[in-house]
């Protein structure tokens, strides 16, 4: 039944339509563009970010309802720094981060999403200077793509139970980078995107206005990286701040009768399950009418209850869940295009004894290609055709 499929319950006020516009943004007025190749990199918030699909899902359900189609490449690596620490292997952490600056130009991104300061904050104040000098070199190594730059702020540690450490400490020095990162953006012309504070106050799990606070246990299964309903919720979050809040627009469809169809727009666009809109038709007979989608009833009521109105969900719950699928399993296709697990043997110190198979790795490309065209399908909106007619 399309109403279980698709969480349509009905249609709109007066036939009043909800569209998704781009509000204005800060910090060198940042927004996505058609085509976009965006790149993130950054610490475990990012790398795991891939196994979820839900961050990229959200961004991309969300632009290509405003008829931006962009893609992603995650070059997360657990336990990163601005100085690519964890990226050495066996090598200093110098030809880690080297290989990090030709791996991320090679991609040729037009925006650069940045997530750094959640390990280095342990450092504190006394760690601070030397934190943003490398911010800054790190920067500058990759202006030659002419990416834009996303600066996302360290997220807190949530307080997880009584038997967990105190997050008070570390919160505290998370505020203080917070706020550099933020002066750091401004300075570079970037856009700033804000996780600081109770990740349980700041999910939009009611409204944006008034959200409902979620205890940290059902976001995460430490209190320092987030789980599954984690990312879905913080995904929200940042969808929000980069791409901002829908805005109601009026169109007027009059004359609404028996047996006439119409073609409602879908919009592929993930966020809380509140209506975007009221379906209300006037001046029908006295009697009862059935709601039909794409030939399947889905609702009958009597005239003074169409005349109210019924809330509208353009969101389809099931074709957003394959599109965040379809996502993870192109990551997964891709991390091991660029991050094999014998990577020693194919282009490090061992390749002498196994280099002749990294001419296979290249062989992932196809099969990454196949899964962006899935994602392109998945995401793109399209249309409901539905009918009024008295019920049998």
């Amino acid at each position: 039944m399309i109403v279980s499929r698709t969480a349509l319950t009905a249609v709109l006020c007066s036939l009043c339509l909800c569209l998704t516009v781009n509000e204005s943004t800060s910090a060198a007025d940042f927004e996505f563009q058609d085509g976009d190749q965006i790149v993130m990199l950054g610490s475990t918030f990012i790398e795991r970010a891939q196994r979820y699909g839900y961050l990229e899902a959200e961004l991309t359900a969300a632009l290509a309802g405003q008829g931006k189609n962009v893609t992603f490449r995650n070059l997360g690596w657990s336990g990163d720094t601005v100085w690519a620490e964890s990226r050495g292997i066996f090598d200093a952490p110098a030809a880690g981060y080297k290989r990090m600056i030709e791996q991320v130009t090679g991609l040729k991104p037009t925006v650069i999403i940045f997530y750094y300061g959640a390990n280095e904050a342990h450092a504190g104040q006394a760690g601070l200077a030397a934190f943003l000098k490398q911010y800054n070199q790190l920067l500058d190594d990759l202006k030659p793509t002419k990416a834009r730059y996303v600066l996302i702020s360290p997220l807190d540690h949530l307080r997880f139970s009584e038997r967990h450490p105190d997050p008070t400490d570390y919160n505290a020095k998370a505020s203080t980078y917070r706020d550099a990162i933020e002066k750091l953006a401004t300075e570079r012309q970037a856009r700033f995107v804000d996780l600081t504070g109770p990740l349980g106050t700041k999910a939009p799990l009611g409204t944006l206005e008034d959200p409902i606070a979620t205890p940290g246990e059902y976001l995460s299964d430490t209190g320092v990286h987030l789980n599954a309903f984690g990312y879905k919720t913080i995904a929200q979050v940042i969808r929000h701040q980069l791409v901002g809040p829908t805005e109601t627009k009026t169109l007027s469809l009059a004359g609404v009768g028996n047996n006439q169809e119409l073609k409602l727009p879908r919009v592929l666009m993930p966020g809380a399950f509140v209506p975007s809109a009221m379906f209300s038709v006037k001046s029908l007979k006295e009697g009862r009418y059935s709601l039909q989608v794409e030939g399947e009833d889905v609702l009958t009521l009597s005239e003074h209850q169409w005349e109210d109105g019924i809330p509208l969900y353009p969101l389809d719950f099931v074709r957003f869940e394959k599109l965040r699928s379809t996502i993870v399993k192109k990551n997964e296709l891709y991390f091991h295009r660029w991050r094999p697990q014998n990577i020693t043997y194919l282009f490090l110190f061992r390749k002498h004894e196994q280099g002749q198979n990294a001419s296979e790795i290249p062989l992932f490309d196809p099969l990454v290609d196949e899964q962006e065209q899935l994602i392109r399908k998945l995401s793109q909106p399209s249309t409901y055709k539905v009918t009024l007619k008295p019920a049998s």
